[in-house]
């Protein structure tokens, strides 16, 4: 019996050795973050650190590796290239995956992202404890206060320390926390023999270790110089933390390098980083709209809830516009998914792409590409501007019809590209029962004239078949709504009620503008959009710009018998008229014989010329009467350049010499009239 439980005895030690092996299983998310980028060039790690950047070219998803899970006494530190720092004089965001291996409470002991201006930039490693997680100061009572110099750090503890997290309590377990590493404040040395970290702000986080990746995001604001993060997604547990940073006071200045530091001890742990945006590689704005038949937006970034009507034909665009990047966007493939009771309109979903010199192309995709109202991996191309061959925006649009009374909420895009990772925005708005009203413009899609100071008055009609009343309004070149009838009686139903209105010179300055009129009724649903052209033009001027002092006419012989000879003019009639008045204004010239043709006039010798100054046309002629005004050149004004006032050679403004007249030299004095008139 005693030989039995010997050999038992031995089976138990046999199995105890081989549980405490080396034996390393992967843990079912290990190196498996849930989305990454491609981090080419944006790490560098230093001298004795055991952290390393994985390019995994099979599932092409890339990570950072801080602490391995094999082996002790490890120090990790990764740190941006010197193409990568953060300018804190301007705003940034990034978006990461945490994952700190499946070991549970045997892990330790946990990573920092820091931020730091350490004179030894993406130099710095801290060889220490595991407790120091690469940046803090020792853990040691009294030791040396050689944490990360210039900086800022977010822990993730995996692991309770006695005294240096004293503090937190015992009970707190895994935690998050913030402080600056370089400062002797941020720790404590007590009597009873241990250092104290201050912690700030204390998330207690249940197990960090649990095979699971959380998502950590940070965003400073450079105008009010605090900085925001936040950790997995309950923002019950785990809300946002603000923290106020003077750049000049923690870091010496406005550029930092930043990365990640981790250590481990006597155990170990598995700490990786997976990144789906780094600061300013890539700048964009994503959108999703929805916008009417009008062309009004009735979901978007900033509008929300807003009704549209029963039948309703909308059009999404869903894509982003990239604005600025240390690279291009690249290979970005769309993920969406229709949300709602509105069915899509065959044969209009297309790519449109805007290019760097605003050239536009765009691109018909088959009706196949949906499945189950969702369209999976659409081919944006690449956005930037460091290449000739990317684009500054690309879209996905397409139409739809409103089918079904209720709420749309249209969840967001996801738009992931080689090197950014984003979601645009979520939609909400409204299908009403309620049918939109109907409106006209008389003056609708028509250029109308107006001289500056003028108003312009407009008229038309509306009709609506279920609203009890309705409001009327206009704007100019896409400004503010003017109100210009407000909740008007929709009696009877169904039926056109016509309306008028005036927009007021002072929002008519010179220049061409657009004259946008709708309604919308007592349920909220606007109108078609009708619109006119304004042209405002200056009042001008109408004017001659020269009237010779004389005019000659030339000579001739007195004709024999009841002949008539014409006299032509003589090559000093200038006449010239200048109109600066809008362009389609009338005017004509009258010319009056104020005195006759007359000469040796108060001598014995005075002869006067009858019948002499005739105007003559292709089919008529007119003679001159003393005080009688004469028609003499009609005009519709093309231009503002000088217009001269002349006829054929045996046209216009003639003498006529009779038998009966005496020889002599003639003068008569003529009166030129500029009428504002047809």
């Amino acid at each position: 019996m005693k030989r039995m439980i010997l050999a038992i005895s031995m089976v138990g030690i046999i199995l105890s050795y081989m549980t405490l092996g080396e034996t390393h299983v992967q843990a079912a998310y290990e190196n498996n973050p849930p989305q990454s980028i491609k981090l080419d060039n944006i790490f560098t790690t230093p001298a004795g650190s055991d952290s390393t950047v994985v390019q995994n070219g099979t599932t092409k998803k890339s990570y950072v590796q801080v602490t391995p899970d094999k082996g002790n006494n490890k120090n990790g530190a990764i740190w941006s290239t010197a193409n990568n720092t953060l300018d804190l004089t301007k705003d940034f965001e990034s978006s990461m995956y945490l994952y700190f291996g499946g070991m549970g409470d045997n892990a330790a002991d946990g990573m920092a992202f820091v931020m730091q201006n350490d004179a030894r930039q993406g130099n710095t490693i801290i060889k220490g404890s595991g407790a120091q997680m690469g940046v803090w100061a020792s853990d040691v009572h009294y030791g040396p206060f050689d944490g990360i110099q210039n900086s800022f750090a977010v822990e993730f503890d995996s692991h309770y320390n006695d005294g240096f997290d004293w503090n937190v309590g015992s009970s707190i377990g895994d935690h998050l926390a913030w402080g600056f590493p370089g400062q002797k404040s941020t720790y404590k040395d007590e009597g009873e023999g241990r250092r104290i970290l201050n912690h700030n702000a204390v998330q207690s986080i249940q197990q960090m270790s649990n095979d699971r990746w959380y998502s950590f995001n940070v965003k400073w604001n450079a105008t009010t110089k605090v900085l925001q993060y936040s950790y997995g997604d309950d923002r019950a547990k785990n809300p946002v933390v603000s923290v106020n940073i003077d750049p000049q006071t923690i870091f010496g200045g406005n550029n930092v390098v930043w990365g990640f530091t981790g250590s481990t001890g006597s155990s170990t742990e598995n700490n990786q980083v997976a990144f789906a945006k780094v600061p300013g590689l890539v700048n964009e704005e994503g959108t999703d709209t929805v916008t009417n038949s009008s062309g009004d937006v009735v979901a978007g970034k900033d509008v929300t809830g807003k009704k549209v009507s029963l039948g309703d034909n909308l059009h999404y665009k869903v894509g982003s516009k990239y604005t600025s990047g240390k690279q291009d966007w690249e290979n970005i493939l769309a993920d969406f998914k229709l949300d709602g009771d509105v069915t899509y309109k065959p044969g209009t979903l297309k790519v449109v792409k805007k290019a760097q010199d605003g050239t536009e192309k765009t691109t018909s995709l088959p009706d196949s590409s949906w499945s189950n109202k969702a369209l999976s991996k659409v081919n944006l191309g690449k956005l930037g501007t460091y290449t000739a061959d990317a684009n500054s925006s690309a879209y996905i649009t397409f139409d739809v019809t409103a089918d079904k009374v209720g709420m749309v909420n249209q969840s967001e895009a996801a738009l992931n590209g080689d090197n950014y990772l984003t979601k645009t925005n979520a939609l909400s708005y409204e299908i009403s029962q309620n049918k939109a009203p109907t409106l006209t413009l008389a003056d609708a899609g028509k250029s109308i004239d107006v001289t500056e100071g003028d108003a312009y008055k407009f008229n038309g009609t509306w009709k609506d078949v279920d609203s009890d009343t309705a409001n009327l309004s206009y704007s100019v070149d896409g400004g503010s709504a003017v109100s210009f009838a407000s909740d008007v009686k929709n009696d009877p139903k169904g039926q056109d009620h016509n309306y008028s209105a005036t927009v007021p010179a002072a929002s008519l300055p010179l220049g061409t503008h657009k004259v946008s009129v709708y309604a919308v009724d007592s349920d909220g649903a606007k109108s078609n959009v009708e619109t006119v052209t304004i042209n405002v033009a200056t009042a001008g001027l109408l004017q001659f710009v020269n009237i010779p002092t004389t005019t000659s006419y030339g000579s001739t012989e007195i004709p024999a018998g009841k002949e008539t000879v014409d006299i032509n003019r003589g090559s000093d009639w200038d006449v010239r008229v200048k109109d600066t008045r809008k362009t389609g204004s009338h005017w004509h010239v009258d010319l009056t014989l104020t005195e006759p043709f007359t000469t040796g006039k108060g001598t014995a010798n005075e002869h006067v010329l009858k019948e002499a100054l005739v105007y003559k046309t292709g089919t008529s002629q007119t003679e001159f009467t003393v005080g009688t005004a004469v028609n003499v050149y009609d005009k519709t004004t093309v231009n503002s350049d000088d217009v001269p006032i002349k006829w054929a050679d045996d046209q216009g403004v003639l003498m006529v010499a009779h038998s009966a007249d005496y020889k002599g030299a003639y003068a008569a004095r003529l009166n030129w009239s500029l009428v504002d008139a047809p």
